[in-house]
């Protein structure tokens, strides 16, 4: 190496910024910032968005909180002594009180399999086990039956019973 190579001072590398796209423009765009309100006013979209998730979200978690917690049907267990013989006749339940009432049904003895009512004869449907009715009688008329649980088959009460001689 040369004296004079040695003596020469490096070479002049630009600035950092010189050149790249974070230099300050002489002519800025208008980007249209009104400042805090303009801000705020751009981000309505979002909130409405995320205020609407949260009612639906609520909504859903209502309804399932109800689902979770609401009333089951009670089946009712008992047993039935060995010893103990069940008449068919005892498993008919005859209703004709005035009002409204909460009836069940089970095919296991001792349980109701039949009720009659003034004017009308509930049974389990085949395959059916336990069922609860709602039933409203006025003046010795049937005005509703309400099946709550279960189904029942429903059938006048003339063509239901037989004659008793």
């Amino acid at each position: 190496m040369t004296t004079e190579e040695q003596a020469s001072p490096a070479p002049q590398r630009p600035f950092p910024t010189e050149g790249s796209t974070d230099e300050l423009l002489h002519d800025p765009p208008d980007l249209g910032v009104g400042g805090t309100l303009e801000g705020y006013r751009r981000g309505a979209r979002m909130r409405f968005v995320l205020i609407g998730f949260g009612a639906v979200l609520v909504g859903v978690l209502a309804v399932l909180g109800w689902w979770i917690t609401r009333p089951r049907p009670v089946v009712p267990e008992y047993t039935v002594a060995p010893d103990h013989a069940t008449d068919p006749a005892d498993r008919v339940l005859h209703w004709e009180s005035e009002g409204t009432a909460r009836l069940g049904m089970t095919r296991e003895p001792p349980g109701v399999e039949q009720i009659v009512l003034p004017d009308r004869v509930l049974r389990l449907e085949d395959g059916i086990d336990h069922a609860q009715v709602s039933v409203e009688i006025r003046a010795g008329r049937t005005v509703s039956v309400r099946t709550l649980t279960g189904r029942v088959h429903m059938e006048p009460r003339s063509e239901a019973l037989e004659p008793t001689p």
